[in-house]
Parts: structure tokens; C-alpha cells; sequence
């Protein structure tokens, strides 16, 4: 732990899928002097990966669409959301094969093509999840099945658009997901450099 942080008590709330911390903490501000003392919690969802996919046999994005708790009952969403392929990753694998494995999962392919995007902290005022985001390339060789999920709580609706229409997705405000407009943003600038028509 850093010194420039004073822990003085760490409760662990709840630990199922993920963590929930307590934490009761003083750290040291810009003036030189340590805070006084506060509480804060904090979701540990540890290390996770995410993918925008291409596939260039029929020159698509691919995208996924899943119910996401959180997201019921927020302004745009009704719990369902359209997003890039991701989850977490395993201990035992590295980053590059933990988005192989959700991949294969989710879409049903394996990678022919990785290109990392960025590393990113995801929601830091709350959450502890540090997210690799990739774009990554598929095709018709490379597809293993029809993927759709393996848990027994995810049911994953696959889909497909034309690069013009994934773009206006984003540009008309259609994704609300953060890691997707990320993605969205990155392929938009790189696509020509990317993308061999």
C-alpha cells in the first residue's frame, strides 16, 4: 500500500461473484497533510478484457447484446444492453488469452488478429476493475461456434453491423456502454490503417 495512505480498518462486505470492501482510510492531500479520516466502499472486480470484432469474410462488426442489471430502469435501457465482447479475466491466463477464451464464448471465434486499444480503469470512484480493450479480427477459418454464452446466466444475442452503421450507432447516441464507445471512437480514427477492403 502506498504510503501516501493511511488505513486504519478494511471490512469485507459481501463476496460472491464479486467483492465489496469497506474501507475507513486517511490519505495524503496536495497540501501536505493527511486527510482526516473517511469511509469509503468499493466493488473489487479485479482484471478484465474486451474486444471490438471484425470479421473481414463479410466485412462486419460484430457486437453482443445481453441483460446487464445494473443498467434496468436507467434512462436509456431497459436492462438490456448492446456492447463489445468482454468479461473477466482468469488468473491462470494471460490477457491476450483471456479474450481469446471470451470470445470463443460469447461469438463463437478465435482470434486471427489481435490489436491491443488501451488499458483503462473503468469506474474509479467505486469500482476496482483495470480493463484491456482490443480490436480483433475474425474470419469464416477462425469461426469454432455459434457462441452465444457458457454460464448458466448469460444469454448472448450476437450481431452484426456494416462499419457505416456502427458508426452512426455511436454518432446518433445508441451505446451506452463506455468500453463500446471506446472501442467505437478507436475504430472510427484507425479504420483505414485496419481495415484491408
Amino acid at each position: 500500500m502506498s504510503e501516501k495512505v493511511k488505513i486504519y480498518k478494511k471490512e469485507l462486505l459481501y463476496n460472491k461473484l464479486f467483492k465489496l470492501e469497506k474501507f475507513s482510510f486517511s490519505f495524503l492531500q496536495f497540501n501536505g497533510k493527511f486527510s482526516k479520516p473517511i469511509s469509503r466502499v468499493r466493488w473489487v472486480v479485479g482484471r478484465a478484457c474486451a474486444a471490438i470484432v471484425y470479421d473481414s469474410s463479410s466485412d462486419e462488426i460484430i457486437l453482443i447484446n445481453q441483460f446487464r442489471l445494473p443498467t434496468m430502469n436507467s434512462n436509456h435501457d431497459s436492462g438490456w444492453l448492446t456492447e463489445i465482447v468482454a468479461g473477466l479475466c482468469d488468473e491462470r491466463e494471460n490477457i491476450e488469452e483471456s479474450i481469446k477464451r471470451e470470445m470463443i464464448e460469447e461469438i463463437g471465434y478465435s482470434p486471427k488478429n489481435l490489436i491491443k486499444i488501451c488499458d483503462i480503469h473503468m469506474a474509479p470512484g467505486s469500482v476496482q476493475e483495470y480493463l484491456s480493450i482490443f480490436f480483433a479480427e475474425v474470419c469464416d477459418k477462425t469461426k469454432l461456434s455459434s457462441g452465444g454464452g457458457v454460464d448458466e446466466g448469460e444469454d448472448i444475442k450476437i450481431l452484426r453491423f456494416k462499419f457505416d452503421e456502427i458508426s452512426d450507432l455511436y454518432l446518433d447516441g445508441k451505446i451506452y456502454d463506455a468500453k463500446t464507445i471506446i472501442a467505437i471512437q478507436w475504430l472510427i480514427m484507425n479504420k483505414d490503417k485496419i481495415i484491408k477492403n
